[in-house]
């Protein structure tokens, strides 16, 4: 969405370049020039909304800058503000932007009702109900969780994501082997799979496999696995 940005906001703009050009680079993956642009994006962004409070199309655009910095709590306030001004465009972009957020803010209940959001506008979307499944099994709805894993392997056998989430959730409600059996493909589809190798060593170790679970525990570990999520 292009703007046109006064005399004032331009030397905004110059002034926080300047600014923050050397600061120390925080948000993960990006470049000390990235974190700036975007951190300049952000002051200025601030200043057209003092200007046009009532615009959704606005402060969507703010959020998606504070998303890109990891700034998720002022990411879901701006995408709050989209949702109760009536954002006319890209539903299910908001809603997934938003249950994400969320998700990140650990606020599960929220995201889980971004995502049913974004579902309502297009229900053959495998990443959201992965990522729905993730916030069921954070509240406990196992039952649940497992359904959404099932529906987005279904569209999509790929990712792992949804496997790592199913063999959790089967972990979690006693169902040991059909945790193998999917945390197994999820190691398939990433080796890197921390919480996959966690699981996986604790349901081995549920079927009398000591060794081999801890093996898998000792691997998780070495890939980051501080403790159960």
């Amino acid at each position: 969405m292009a703007f046109k940005t006064p005399g004032y906001l331009q030397r905004l703009m110059a002034v926080a370049f300047l600014l923050l050009e050397i600061g120390p680079a925080s948000a993960q993956g990006m470049s000390k020039e990235d974190i700036a642009d975007t951190r300049a994006s952000i002051i200025v962004m601030n200043a057209i909304i003092d200007a046009d409070p009532n615009d959704a199309c606005l402060y969507f655009e703010r959020g998606l800058y504070h998303k890109k910095l990891g700034n998720y709590q002022a990411a879901s306030r701006d995408f709050k503000a989209v949702d109760l001004l009536g954002y006319p465009y890209y539903k299910l972009e908001l809603y997934s932007v938003k249950g994400f957020c969320d998700s990140m803010n650990h606020d599960w209940y929220k995201a889980v009702e971004d995502y049913n959001f974004a579902l309502r506008v297009y229900n053959r979307a495998d990443y959201l109900y992965a990522n729905r499944a993730e916030a069921f099994l954070r509240i406990k709805r196992y039952k649940l969780a497992l359904l959404d894993c099932l529906q987005a392997i279904k569209l999509d056998s790929h990712p792992g994501a949804a496997f790592s989430t199913a063999g959790e959730a089967y972990y979690r409600t006693g169902q040991y082997k059909y945790a193998v059996d999917y945390l197994n493909k999820a190691i398939q589809r990433n080796a890197g799979d921390a919480r996959a190798f966690y699981f996986r060593g604790l349901a081995l170790r549920k079927l009398g496999q000591k060794f081999p679970g801890d093996l898998d525990i000792g691997r998780a570990r070495a890939l980051g696995m501080k403790s159960s999520p």
